[in-house]
């Protein structure tokens, strides 16, 4: 349950990094938002990291990929389709640069990126996994390639944590091997204090590791209140991860101003509401076609 709770608090942080609007806000409130992104921009690297803690590869190398691609890029190519056509009718957009940012696997939406990347990622490692089996099961093997994948991202230039272009690859390869690595060390926890440490050192100077370090910190503490919590599942976070868009919260910011809410109770009230929404249209689809849930990574 607590697992799926953090799923539901990046895929709300997601949201929140995407409410800039010079047009709807004022500078203050735009540069309050911005404050906000700073400490929450990791969100996707947690995704990352959550999908290395879970991965697990027992099926033959070609029916696994063939089921990752499914998993990922059928949605991917659904919802970027769809907010490509939903732009162009609304005039937001030409339709060719959405068709475009489909084919190269950028996505129309500002967060569909994700899918792409993941199933690289996870094919590669799969592939890697099964290729190099005795490699894969060595955890200091792991450990070198995350030592590997560090140098890359520090070298890479970049200082952001989240974005589509392709220079953030080794970002998002290293904390999925990081998730990785928690669940290798779940057993002796010091070793994850000391990957925090580490993390939380390079952090002070660079902050995409800050963000990292705040992403495995969560998972940490997610995973530690797990065997408290209810055995139960909280779903609708990959929904809401999909569904929500500036074009949601541009007409539920638009339905607020109405009501004489703007600025940062708008913000606020924006983000509740499209994150409700959201998660109130996935549970619906699951709920009315259960068969067809994974198309919202479900």
């Amino acid at each position: 349950m607590t697992i799926d709770l953090l799923r539901h608090m990046l895929a709300m942080a997601v949201i929140i990094q995407h409410m800039h609007s010079e047009s709807r806000y004022s500078l203050a409130t735009n540069l309050q938002i911005a404050d906000v992104v700073y400490w929450i921009d990791g969100a996707v690297v947690g995704f990352f990291a959550l999908s290395g803690y879970f991965f697990s590869n027992a099926k033959p190398l070609s029916e696994y990929l063939k089921g990752r691609v499914v998993r990922l890029l059928v949605p991917f190519l659904v919802f970027s389709l769809a907010y490509a056509v939903a732009l162009a009718v609304l005039g937001k957009s030409d339709l060719w640069p959405g068709l475009w940012k489909t084919v190269t696997l950028h996505g129309s939406g500002m967060q569909l990126y994700f899918l792409p990347y993941l199933l690289l990622v996870v094919g590669t490692y799969a592939t890697y996994s099964k290729l190099a089996p005795s490699l894969a099961s060595n955890v200091k093997a792991d450990v070198l390639i995350a030592l590997v994948l560090l140098g890359a991202t520090l070298a890479n230039g970049s200082d952001e944590s989240t974005g589509a272009g392709i220079i953030m690859l080794p970002l998002y390869a290293l904390a999925f091997l990081l998730g990785r690595l928690v669940k290798s060390w779940n057993s002796a926890g010091y070793r994850n204090y000391v990957l925090l440490a580490l993390l939380y050192g390079v952090g002070m100077w660079d902050h995409r590791f800050m963000d990292m370090a705040l992403a495995i910190s969560l998972l940490l503490i997610a995973i530690g209140f797990e065997r408290w919590a209810p055995d139960r599942r909280l779903a609708g976070s990959g929904g809401v991860y999909l569904l929500h868009t500036p074009i949601v919260n541009f007409a539920i910011s638009t339905v607020l101003v109405h009501f004489g809410l703007v600025q940062i109770p708008n913000v606020i009230l924006s983000v509740i509401l499209t994150y409700a929404l959201c998660l109130l249209l996935t549970l619906a689809f699951d709920h009315l076609l259960p068969r067809w849930k994974w198309l919202l990574l479900e």
